[in-house]
């Protein structure tokens, strides 16, 4: 597992990476002529993308669906050195403390956390968050511990998916709209070993094909695409995404420790320090977000379940 300042000081690490990219098709819609009765379609509803900037302990935030947002201060009360993040399917916002060993709740436009979990040290940086608000955190055993809202003790533990063997370190971590966990596997400190999926949360995973050599960043959308990344290499930069019906693309982009989709505008945001935009119509890098150096963990409200 990598710490928040372990994982910047390994930005001269490279993975290796021997996944290859499939075609991707997309189906077209016709587009039929709009009546001067009709009215026109909604706008995309508006999305909020949260960053934890340990510089200045505190979640930023910055409106989702923008090329180059500005990222203000958002929260502060309840935060020591954040690193990890997500949001809940109410929109709960759940931000991992690594200076004390917490994770603190927030609820939908609170600055004040309406709940504090406390935790044993030793837990990963990168925590998720599903549909029905369960909180997951790989814990001092290199397991998964799964807390309802508001729980103090995990209502289940999902083993490390090292089947008996030597446990495998466990980075970024993802959770779809079936309760669907997907984590990112390290056989050691320099190389993604791949992403193992526990089906509808059960205690038994597999190994997603596709995924070897994938250390780096994790994300789902609601229509089942699987984001994955090589992680901080500096030779083979690239988003690998695999797609319900086997398929797989490929698009650049720089180092990533982690990820985000946001469903509302199609965007998919990533941290490495910096903060990196892509539309992913496009498969196209779109912007950044000024003046921000150390981001890590990311997360947009309402989750794309």
């Amino acid at each position: 597992m990598y710490s928040t300042a372990r994982l910047f000081a390994l930005l001269g690490i490279v993975v290796l990476s021997g996944c290859a990219g499939g075609a991707f098709t997309s189906p077209s819609t016709p587009l039929l002529p709009q009546s001067a009765h009709q009215s026109a379609p909604a706008a995309p509803a508006q999305s909020v993308v949260f960053i934890s900037v340990p510089s200045v302990n505190a979640i930023e935030s910055f409106p989702g669906g923008v090329a180059n947002p500005k990222a203000a201060v958002a929260i502060k009360n309840g935060i020591d050195n954040p690193a990890g993040i997500a949001v809940g399917g109410s929109g709960t916002l759940f931000v991992n403390n690594v200076g004390n060993n917490t994770v603190t709740e927030y609820a939908p436009g609170s600055t004040k956390p309406n709940f504090t979990l406390k935790l044993s040290a030793g837990i990963g940086d990168a925590i998720a968050a599903g549909p029905d608000d369960s909180l997951y955190v790989t814990d001092q055993n290199s397991d998964i511990d799964v807390y309802p809202l508001h729980a103090t003790q995990p209502s289940a533990i999902l083993p490390n998916p090292g089947n008996g063997g030597p446990s495998y370190g466990l980075g970024a971590m993802a959770v779809d709209k079936a309760n669907d966990v997907f984590v990112v596997g390290h056989g050691g400190e320099c190389c993604g070993t791949g992403v193992f999926e526990y089906p509808a949360s059960s205690p038994n995973s597999t190994f997603v094909r596709g995924t070897g050599a994938m250390g780096g960043g994790i994300a789902v959308d609601a229509a089942g695409d699987l984001f994955t990344s090589p992680g901080g290499t500096l030779r083979k930069n690239f988003v690998h995404v695999l797609h319900r019906d086997g398929t797989s693309t490929n698009f650049k982009s720089p180092p990533i420790a982690l990820m985000t989709y946001d469903a509302a505008h199609h965007y998919l945001y990533s941290t490495f320090g910096t903060v990196t935009i892509y539309d992913y119509a496009t498969r196209k890098i779109v912007g950044t977000v000024p003046h921000i150096f150390d981001a890590y963990g990311i997360a947009v409200r309402p989750a794309a379940f």
